[in-house]
């Protein structure tokens, strides 16, 4: 019996090929690959493209208009940077972690690769309106780095961003 699967693993090479038995797994290997990796791009792209078709991101995701959103909003201080005490400034590095629901970006995995999350540019969804107005830096703002939001299919959409408060 283990001469019959080792015949059955047996590969041809062309008349001329002057690479190894090893190398040719290797490049099937590779292809195999990248036929999969073109495939898991195209379903993503396919996803980001139905998921933003008509949204509107000036519109809260409520399904009723009555209703709140709730969003879950972290602080995740990481460093303290400085201690003004005469002034009573207080400079810190920080991690904002922000989380919410949103309807209008749920799908079905399998209609897509299986793909359960995508990454989304932060300037193409709804965000909550948090903002910190007590702030002793007037441009804190500028101090400000967004990352993508994470949307999983169930809609549960993950927002980080570091930043310098004062």
């Amino acid at each position: 019996m283990d001469k019959k699967i080792l015949a059955s693993l047996q590969v041809r090479l062309p008349t001329g090929w002057k690479h190894s038995l090893p190398d040719a797994l290797m490049f099937i290997v590779l292809g195999i690959t990248l036929l999969f990796h073109h495939s898991v791009a195209d379903d993503m792209l396919r996803l980001y493209t139905t998921l933003l078709a008509g949204y509107e991101k000036e519109v809260r995701p409520a399904f009723r208009h009555d209703r709140p959103i709730n969003v879950t909003f972290v602080f995740s201080l990481t460093q303290i940077i400085d201690v003004d005490e005469r002034n009573q400034i207080l400079t810190t590095n920080a991690w904002v972690h922000q989380h919410w629901f949103d309807y209008k970006l749920v799908w079905d995995p399998r209609l897509y690769g299986n793909l359960t999350r995508i990454h989304i540019p932060h300037e193409k969804i709804w965000r909550p309106d948090i903002i910190l107005y007590n702030n002793a830096d007037s441009q804190y703002t500028k101090s400000v780095m967004s990352t993508d939001v994470v949307v999983n299919y169930l809609g549960n959409v993950s927002w980080s961003m570091a930043a310098i408060f004062k």
